[in-house]
C-alpha cells in the first residue's frame, strides 16, 4: 500500500491511464480499481472507459455497467465500450435497451466530444430531440451519414439544420419519422449537394 501511495502521488492523468491499462492488460483489475478510485482528480473518461472495458473482457459485466451508470461524461467510446461489451457477451438486448436510454443531454455531449463524427444512427428513440440534433448540426459538420428510424420528436427543424451545416451529407434515411415532412425534403435538396442515398419513408410527405 505505501508504494501504491507514492506512486499516486507522482502521477499525471496519462501515466494514470497508462497504469490502469497495464494493471487491466495483466489481469489485475483490483489493483486497478483501487488506482483509479484513490486518484479522483487524475481520471478523466478514458480511465472510466479503459476500466468498463477490461471489466467486460473479464466478463464482470455488473461492475462495468456499476461504473457506466455512475461516469460523470460519456463520449462515444462510452457507449462504443458497453455496446460492443454487451454484444461480445452475447447480449445485444441489454444494447438495444442502453440505446433506448439515449436522451438529448447524452447526444449534446457526444457531438460536443466528437466534432468528427461522420456517421450518426438513432433508431427508435424518442427520448432523442431537435435539441440533440441541433447540436450535432452545429458541432460535427464533417457528418456524412444520418439515419434516423422512429424518432417522432424529431421534427424539421434541426433537419433543416442539418442540411445547412453539414454540406459533406451522403446518406440520409428517414423511416416512419412523424414530424418530419417537405420542408426537411426541401432542405437536403437545395443544400446537400453532396448526396448519394435520400430514402424518405413513412413520413408525412
Amino acid at each position: 500500500m505505501p508504494a501504491l501511495r507514492r506512486q499516486i502521488s507522482t502521477l499525471s492523468t496519462v501515466n494514470l491511464n497508462k497504469t490502469i491499462n497495464s494493471f487491466i492488460g495483466n489481469g489485475n483489475l483490483q489493483e486497478a480499481r483501487k488506482l483509479f478510485d484513490q486518484s479522483p482528480h487524475l481520471t478523466n473518461v478514458v480511465s472510466w472507459n479503459s476500466l468498463i472495458a477490461g471489466y467486460f473482457k473479464h466478463n464482470l459485466i455488473q461492475q462495468a455497467e456499476y461504473l457506466f451508470d455512475k461516469m460523470p461524461h460519456r463520449d462515444v467510446v462510452s457507449w462504443n465500450t458497453m455496446l460492443s461489451g454487451y454484444r461480445n457477451a452475447n447480449n445485444p438486448e441489454k444494447g438495444d435497451n442502453l440505446c433506448r436510454g439515449v436522451t438529448d443531454t447524452g447526444l449534446n455531449a457526444i457531438a460536443r466530444g466528437c466534432p468528427t463524427l461522420k456517421h450518426l444512427f438513432l433508431w427508435d428513440l424518442s427520448s432523442v430531440g431537435d435539441e440533440g440534433l441541433s447540436e450535432v448540426a452545429h458541432e460535427c459538420h464533417l457528418l456524412e451519414k444520418l439515419d434516423l428510424f422512429q424518432c417522432p420528436t424529431i421534427t424539421d427543424k434541426s433537419l433543416l439544420e442539418i442540411a445547412v451545416n453539414c454540406p459533406k451529407m451522403t446518406s440520409i434515411t428517414m423511416d416512419s419519422c412523424s414530424n418530419i415532412g417537405n420542408e426537411s425534403l426541401k432542405a437536403v435538396g437545395q443544400y446537400c449537394l453532396n448526396l448519394k442515398l435520400v430514402v424518405f419513408r413513412n413520413c408525412p410527405l
